[in-house]
């Protein structure tokens, strides 16, 4: 973030109640630009909320951890922002990156063919630490909903959509982590049920005592998520898959491998690995049924 082309900007962190060193090695980068926030745990909503609350910009750029924004982001993105004063979230594509900084895959949004839909499909197009907000839109709404674990973004989305319009650019602006413990890891059990909620709240202004039922059932089973084998076994699959997808096979195999060692008995694992052996008319066909990725 320091090494943006575009200098003027603060950098608010919140620590929000670690117990490891992250304040020492924040404190250890003397740049004037960085704002540390200190407080008691409230979880990554009620931390961004806190950021919010003190900036002092009218521009508000998300960077979640571990993911990496392109030198030129806040330049491209501020620029487009003031040529269109009624986008109030603004995204890009991305490049998709495992643990250990390595391509996976990059997402080929086309925006001018996106920016013709509505709020409610663009915002599942935007993916998180891409997105860049007007502060005043965005208190107008009271941001996040700290209740929420997961799809907290995309239910801000909705509320902002009803303030401006929400648009993407074709630019890859940021590197996005995909890591065993990401919240994309979910069974797609729990998938359906978000986008229920997602979609209750679209359509009502609100969340029905319904809702917030099931909030709450899936709030309890994301903190007992699968561990270990099952969870690491998840994430070679998902990268041996979008590997597949983009067309390298060898590369697909190797991931499918070890996703195969450790959950040998899983159907899933068992189909993409026999496929990724399978003529490439044989991959093509399966890959009408999924979102398309573009080759490294």
């Amino acid at each position: 973030i320091l090494q943006q082309t575009m200098k003027e900007f603060e950098l608010i962190i919140v620590n929000d109640g670690s117990s490891d060193n992250s304040v020492r090695i924040i404190n250890s980068f003397k740049d004037a630009r960085i704002v540390l926030v200190n407080q008691a745990n409230r979880g990554a909503s009620g931390a961004r909320n806190s950021g919010f609350g003190i900036s002092r910009g009218k521009y508000i750029a998300i960077m979640d951890a571990d993911d990496i924004s392109i030198k030129t982001r806040f330049e491209v993105q501020i620029k487009v922002m003031n040529d269109n004063p009624k986008c109030v979230v603004l995204g890009s594509n991305v490049m998709v990156i495992d643990e250990g900084g390595d391509g996976i895959y990059y997402t080929n949004h086309e925006a001018k063919e996106i920016n013709q839909k509505s709020n409610d499909e663009i915002k599942y197009y935007l993916l998180h630490s891409s997105v860049m907000m007007r502060k005043d839109a965005v208190l107008s709404v009271g941001g996040y909903k700290e209740f929420l674990i997961m799809a907290e973004d995309k239910i801000l989305f909705v509320d902002l959509g009803k303030k401006g319009d929400l648009r993407i650019i074709n630019d890859i602006l940021v590197q996005y982590r995909f890591s065993p413990d990401s919240l994309s890891m979910i069974p797609k059990r729990i998938g359906k049920q978000v986008n229920r909620f997602i979609s209750s709240y679209e359509r009502n202004n609100c969340f029905s005592k319904q809702d917030l039922e099931l909030i709450k059932r899936i709030n309890k089973r994301l903190k007992y998520r699968l561990r270990n084998r099952f969870k690491l076994s998840r994430y070679y699959f998902n990268i041996g898959n979008a590997k597949l997808e983009c067309g390298d096979k060898y590369t697909a195999q190797t991931y499918l491998h070890k996703a195969m060692r450790l959950d040998p008995l899983n159907i899933h694992n068992v189909f993409s690995l026999t496929l990724s052996f399978l003529p490439d008319k044989a991959v093509r066909l399966w890959k009408n049924y999924r979102k398309d990725r573009v080759r490294l």
